[in-house]
């Protein structure tokens, strides 16, 4: 009997082994909605589409997609007829029943009408006929915050023929969505005025019963979005100039500082013979100090109590849209910061390499930060979602000079939402 027994359990393991070893088979839905989800040659495509097939190929899952309506996929999640469907925002209502990947898309809401939107509040948009794309993550974002809905349509065409017909006075929908519309539907091509309401990130919801036979699919297919998304997690170019214009109205005004000019002179005659060890040291000081909470020994509280620090501070209080200012030194040694910051060293991040190397190729800016050759310039990088704030961050990072050298790099966070609200 106690063989049997011990046979039984060796032979229980053996099978949890062999069936979570055996690779998922996700049935997967998905709307149309061009550009992320569309069909080219009875083919479904799109930035969304391409995404999600390159990280489940990339983690040997085996899946198959279906086409229908919005309202029914969610049904079907609920059902447990699916495994999952995308590119959905976050849903409340939905949570209980399956888990959201990290985003694969960022949906882009805009207010767009035939004549200019002013940036009205909630209450005086609630006096507009507004449409919507019935079943659509806009509309449900729209019943969420009590704002009345004029008309919802089944299609994003409509609520261009509306808009046209005067129907409506405005609509809110994802910016790729209606560019994709309008450019394609000669009798359209409406000349619209937009103002910018907020970022959606979309990923996929991959329901419980799937989680509870494949509990790390969710992480496995996280780790691999990075190698896979060729979509839209970056600014558009008027998003770009929008943000840019502002930021590098301020890095010319900082360049005008004398302090700031003689604090990186003063720098870099201190840090220029510390060897890397010992920064990496201090660096590691600085991080167990921040992890820790613990007590900030002189010499980092006089880089944060420093009276460029001091200045670079003010300046975010006066600009809510940057979440933090830094300046390094040539090396890329922290020299002064508006915020505590959660490193000292900087000197290995792209964001400092890559300024301090494209300076020093092209010595020559113009007066927008941007350099004279050919189509060389600072480099605005992608949208980072942080998860934990809930915040669209991106970076803009930009050369010192005096006499022609490199002194050092001014790095500006910015709060991407809160910008193109205010700018």
């Amino acid at each position: 009997m106690r063989v049997t027994t011990a046979m039984l359990c060796v032979l229980i393991v053996l099978l949890q082994v062999v069936y979570a070893a055996t690779p998922a088979n996700l049935r997967l839905e998905t709307s149309l909605a061009p550009p992320y989800q569309t069909v080219e040659d009875g083919n479904l495509k799109g930035y969304a589409v391409d995404t999600v097939k390159c990280v489940l190929d990339k983690i040997g899952v085996q899946y198959q997609f279906k086409i229908v309506p919005p309202k029914r996929a969610e049904l079907d999640l609920v059902m447990g007829r699916s495994s999952g469907f995308f590119s959905s925002i976050d849903q409340p209502n939905i949570n209980k029943y399956a888990k959201l990947s990290a985003p694969i898309v960022l949906d882009k809401w805009y207010w767009f009408s035939l004549s200019s939107i002013s940036r009205k509040t909630h209450d005086a948009l609630n006096k507009s006929k507004i449409g919507v794309l019935r079943g659509s993550r806009q509309e449900t974002w729209l019943l969420r915050n009590n704002m009345p809905i004029y008309q919802s349509v089944n299609n994003s065409d409509s609520l261009l023929k509306l808009l046209q017909r005067r129907r409506i006075d405005l609509f809110l929908a994802d910016e790729s969505v209606v560019r994709e519309l309008n450019k394609s539907d000669i009798s359209l091509n409406l000349l619209l005025h937009k103002r910018f309401e907020k970022y959606a990130p979309m990923g996929v919801y991959i329901a419980n019963h799937v989680l509870l036979e494949h509990p790390s699919i969710i992480d496995m297919f996280n780790s691999k979005i990075s190698e896979c998304n060729q979509s839209n997690l970056f600014l558009s170019a008027s998003e770009q100039e929008t943000i840019e214009v502002a930021v590098n109205r301020m890095y010319r005004s900082l360049l005008k500082s004398q302090e700031l000019i003689n604090t990186l002179k003063l720098a870099n005659l201190k840090n220029k013979h510390i060897k890397i060890e010992a920064i990496l040291q201090r660096d590691q000081l600085w991080r167990s100090m921040v992890e820790n909470n613990s007590f900030a020994p002189s010499w980092i509280t006089n880089i944060l109590n420093s009276t460029i620090s001091r200045s670079l501070k003010g300046l975010t209080i006066q600009t809510p849209y940057i979440t933090e200012i830094m300046l390094t030194d040539e090396r890329g040694v922290l020299t002064a910061a508006s915020n505590l910051t959660s490193d000292y060293w900087q000197g290995d991040e792209e964001k400092i390499i890559e300024t301090l190397k494209m300076a020093n190729e092209y010595r020559h800016i113009n007066s927008l930060g941007r350099f004279d050759q050919s189509n060389n310039r600072f480099k605005m990088p992608s949208i980072e979602f942080d998860a934990s704030s809930k915040l669209f961050l991106c970076r803009l990072n930009y050369p010192v000079w005096y006499k022609g050298q490199v002194i050092g790099v001014l790095s500006f966070g910015i709060n991407v939402e809160k910008a193109l609200i205010m700018l």
